[in-house]
């Protein structure tokens, strides 16, 4: 089985996403010879990170790519892109929304893990940029949960 990991900045994570993804991915490695058994293979796609593309082991490794402004009008193209250069994988769990796009429209199953609650942070903000970042994000989501496999919130 090949499994795509989607999130920013993996190999040096800050902060929600990339730390939960940076720590699954050190989880991962610790059962590699499990997961060799099981014959799957991990590729994550780290958004923004420094790094190109490297393998951790035989069946985990990292390709960088980089998301160029405004990525709120363009994001989901630049994804259709760089899904283009990937090998199709058999099931997608992105943590970044405009990523999970073009899987979605390859019908690949996909799983989807919300970091936030973006229609109550935009509440919070002053800037026009960012309350319609909000706003188009919170349009998206609605737009793209019905497609999801699976859906994952993290909240207590």
């Amino acid at each position: 089985m090949k499994i795509l990991a989607i999130a920013p900045n993996i190999s040096r994570p800050y902060l929600g996403p990339a730390a939960v993804v940076h720590n699954t991915l050190k989880g991962f490695i610790k059962i590699n010879k499990e997961l060799e058994r099981e014959d799957i293979e991990i590729t994550f796609l780290s958004i923004n990170d420094k790094i190109k593309s490297k393998k951790l082991t035989d069946n985990i490794n990292i390709i960088g790519t980089k998301r160029f402004p405004p990525v709120t009008f363009t994001g989901e193209i630049q994804a259709l892109f760089v899904s283009r250069k990937l090998e199709k994988p058999d099931l997608v769990h992105s943590h970044d929304l405009y990523e999970i796009f073009p899987w979605i429209l390859k019908k690949i199953p996909t799983i989807f893990t919300l970091h936030g609650i973006v229609w109550k942070e935009k509440m919070f903000t002053k800037s026009l940029y960012a309350k319609l970042w909000y706003y188009l994000y919170e349009k998206r989501l609605r737009a793209y949960h019905k497609k999801f496999t699976k859906f994952v919130a993290i909240s207590p």
